[in-house]
């Protein structure tokens, strides 16, 4: 099992990102999925000055999500 609590932000999206794209999940899925917490997750891309939304269009999803409000919770 991955230590993500203790992942770099950048290692995360990439491994989000990755997710995304080979399964089509959500985010909140994959956090389920992984045990990330949702809530420390956003700290991360706050840190970033990122939200889920900028993180979902900086890392586009293949295949495209046509709404990217449907994996980010904070649009």
């Amino acid at each position: 099992m991955f230590m993500h609590q203790h992942m770099e932000p950048m290692l995360l999206l990439s491994l989000l990102n990755t997710k995304l794209r080979n399964t089509n999940a959500d985010l909140t899925s994959i956090c389920t999925q992984y045990q990330l917490d949702e809530d420390w997750l956003r700290d991360k891309f706050s840190d970033l000055g990122w939200t889920y939304h900028h993180a979902c269009h900086q890392f586009k999803p293949v295949p495209p999500v046509t709404d990217c409000s449907a994996i980010c919770t904070n649009p």
